[in-house]
């Protein structure tokens, strides 16, 4: 197969001989591309950011293989979506969890949610997966009753990040359907969403009055700027099209931030807090 696409670089369209190592990989695993478009898409882009696209299980596995961080970085997301895989299905089954998330994020009680929230990452570069995460920063912290309150719900974690002093700098919050949150202040937000790149902001005030967070049509317009279209029928995510001719090449940068334990920086688990009997009776009246 090596030598296949070896031959391949030299007289076929570059994202041919991605197309065609990625489903050479699918194969092997013994996965057809039938109604595993986005898994295809996925894992092509992943080889189209390699030197020469893997194709087999052997390359994959070479422990010897010469590469760079960067590329180890796409190496593992192929591993990772090869050990589990999805269909269409499972891309589109994500959103309504996801959607259930984002509003109990910004609906959190406690005290005003903070003024901007993006979603960054995969959901909107055009390679939202079955195994991907939902990537969202916020501009400001959480209340720490805010915090506590999340904390209590069954499946969420927040943990604080603490200076010597012990004043909270960031937050990190993970929610039960996969998404992950970033907390901080305004200069490390304006920082952290130069890193991240492309992002839509969620109109909070939307969400809170029970509309439509924007989320399915921000991954849908990541896919169709590759040149797809879209189709979300029969409770599936497909892509319709020949896609991208030339490799999306992503540019990779370290993160901008480290907060190690030996710098004075700790990291804090938040622990639950229930509601006060004042939020239960107003979710109470709320409800009637």
């Amino acid at each position: 197969m090596a030598t296949f696409v070896r031959y391949a670089e030299k007289h076929m369209n570059p994202m041919s001989v991605n197309y065609h190592a990625t489903t050479q990989l699918l194969y092997s695993r013994g996965i057809s591309t039938e109604k595993h478009s986005v898994m295809l898409e996925n894992l092509a882009h992943y080889n189209a950011q390699l030197q020469q696209p893997l194709a087999d299980e052997m390359e994959l596995m070479d422990l010897s293989a010469q590469r760079t961080p960067a590329e180890q970085r796409w190496v593992n997301k192929i591993q990772r979506e090869l050990s589990k895989p999805y269909d269409d299905t499972q891309v589109a089954g994500k959103m309504p969890a996801l959607e259930t998330d984002l509003k109990a994020l910004v609906c959190v009680k406690g005290g005003q949610f903070p003024s901007k929230l993006y979603v960054t990452g995969s959901a909107n570069k055009g390679r939202f997966g079955g195994n991907s995460d939902l990537d969202m920063l916020a501009e400001g912290l959480l209340s720490d009753r805010s915090a506590g309150y999340l904390a209590a719900q069954p499946g969420w974690k927040v943990h604080n990040i603490l200076d010597q002093q012990g004043q909270t700098l960031r937050q990190e919050v993970s929610t039960p359907a996969g998404g992950h949150v970033d907390f901080v202040m305004k200069p490390e937000f304006e920082q952290l969403s130069n890193w991240f790149g492309k992002h839509f902001e969620v109109d909070v005030a939307k969400v809170q009055a029970g509309q439509a967070s924007g989320l399915q049509e921000a991954i849908q317009h990541g896919f169709e700027e590759k040149g797809y279209n879209v189709s979300w029928e029969g409770d599936a995510l497909t892509l319709l099209g020949d896609g991208p001719t030339e490799p999306v090449q992503e540019k990779f940068t370290p993160y901008p931030f480290k907060l190690p334990e030996d710098d004075g920086y700790k990291v804090v688990t938040v622990a639950g807090q229930a509601p006060t009997w004042k939020e239960r009776l107003g979710d109470w009246l709320h409800a009637l």
